[in-house]
């Protein structure tokens, strides 16, 4: 059966503030579009930090990791079931439903922890640096927080694409 890590609603980081429930809803049929996946690793970010804190949120904890493709909408030619991919999706838990325009294969030299690792922080950078700073190299970026997830795919990524990095810790 389908199970997802849920938070309880009682704002603390203590043991029993988690379980794991059932979803029927990992298991309803797919939607155009839709790829179903047993997730292998989820990622753990500052986001599921502040869920589980009892921060607002339109989610659960989990939105990214990686995993194991088992069944595509009719519609969906890029992946096939048995594909290892990793990406963004809703939930954390034995099985998970994703767009399929939110996931993509995994590298074959990775794992599944290191790959579950990557979705969050470096998609999140792209987009900054690429589409909205339209960065180019020589051009100088300032990154806050350089030593957290996403001021270090930041700076990997600024300096990939030769920019000048001035950072904070």
């Amino acid at each position: 059966d389908a199970w997802r890590l849920a938070t309880l609603g009682k704002g603390t980081l203590e043991p029993g503030n988690t379980a794991l429930i059932p979803w029927p809803d990992g298991r309803r049929p797919l939607e155009p579009g839709e790829v179903r996946l047993e997730l292998r690793c989820g990622g753990v970010n500052f986001r599921d930090v502040l869920v589980v804190l009892d921060a607002p949120a339109d989610d659960d904890v989990g939105l990214e990791g990686s995993g194991v493709v088992i069944e595509v909408a009719d519609d969906v030619v890029e992946f096939a079931p048995g594909d290892q991919v990793m990406g963004h999706f809703v939930g954390a838990g034995s099985v998970v439903v994703a767009d399929h325009r939110k996931i993509t294969r995994k590298p074959s030299g990775w794992s599944f922890a290191q790959a579950s690792t990557i979705p969050a922080a470096f998609l999140t950078a792209y987009h900054a640096v690429v589409h909205l700073a339209e960065a180019r190299p020589g051009q100088r970026i300032l990154v806050h927080a350089a030593t957290g997830g996403l001021g270090m795919a930041t700076v990997q990524l600024a300096r990939q694409r030769g920019l000048d990095v001035y950072a904070t810790a």
